[in-house]
């Protein structure tokens, strides 16, 4: 067996996406008996327990209602908005993420940093870099999932021209440059929603939001690009599964 494999969902996580993508592609109308805990254990050959999870998350984003003696039902077929959830483990989980999004590019130029985009990148005011900036979408839909503003290292600047939202930004410049990142630091904050990307969000400015900050630093260490991802706080969810290590039990060793 593979010990650096990636461990694959929890099993209710893969079902709950399967049958969110059956609700949302038209499968059962508003107001549908759905399949009941039985059924749905048949189907996926999985346990009561995890059909359970499964359709408590769909039930948490609003998609059935569950009542005892009367079973579930479809109480919507579309979100209000689309939740997005981060869910990464390792770098190659940011590429196929960033694979998932078109990037609508608005501004594209050398910029001094002033603190309203120094201080959420963690940089020092008056430091020259390439910004990027403009709202992202995932691949198929018209609603924008965030804001994202990006700083490029002024020695990869010659990449700016080939810049069209199309790629992830990062690979761009490995393919350009040779240069791969060793390490990705990700911060996650909260953070107040400007009004000029509230109103591009469609949520009122001042509301709460999620910053996402990511490094990417090449094999010296340095910093070469940044991304900020400025998300409205509904609909966002981040996801972490944690493992024991093979063989522990989950139990210290005496």
């Amino acid at each position: 067996m593979d010990a650096d494999a990636k461990p694959s969902l929890p099993r209710y996580q893969e079902v709950r996406r399967e049958l969110m993508d059956e609700i949302l592609g038209g499968r059962y109308e508003v107001g549908a008996a759905f399949p009941t805990d039985h059924e749905l254990c048949a189907r996926f050959d999985v346990s009561r327990h995890t059909v359970r999870e499964a359709l408590r998350e769909l039930q948490r984003e609003g998609l059935i209602t569950r009542q005892q003696g009367f079973g579930t039902t479809v109480v919507a077929t579309a979100l209000r908005r689309k939740p997005y959830v981060l869910s990464l483990t390792t770098i190659d989980d940011i590429r196929i993420d960033a694979n998932e999004m078109r990037f609508a590019i608005d501004f594209k130029g050398i910029v001094k940093l002033g603190p309203e985009l120094a201080t959420p990148a963690g940089r020092e005011e008056g430091e020259r870099w390439l910004r990027v900036a403009g709202l992202r979408r995932r691949a198929g839909e018209s609603g924008p999932h965030c804001w994202a503003e990006v700083l490029i290292s002024p020695r990869y600047a010659a990449i700016r021209n080939e810049l069209d939202g199309s790629r992830p930004i990062y690979l761009l410049i490995g393919d350009r440059f040779g240069v791969d990142p060793k390490t990705i630091h990700q911060v996650i904050t909260g953070y107040r929603m400007p009004p000029s990307v509230g109103q591009a969000l469609g949520v009122s400015g001042g509301t709460a939001g999620i910053l996402v900050r990511r490094t990417y630093t090449d094999d010296a260490g340095e910093p070469y690009l940044i991304a900020l991802s400025l998300y409205p706080a509904e609909g966002f969810r981040n996801e972490s599964w944690l493992h024991g290590r093979s063989g522990s039990g989950g139990r210290r060793s005496r």
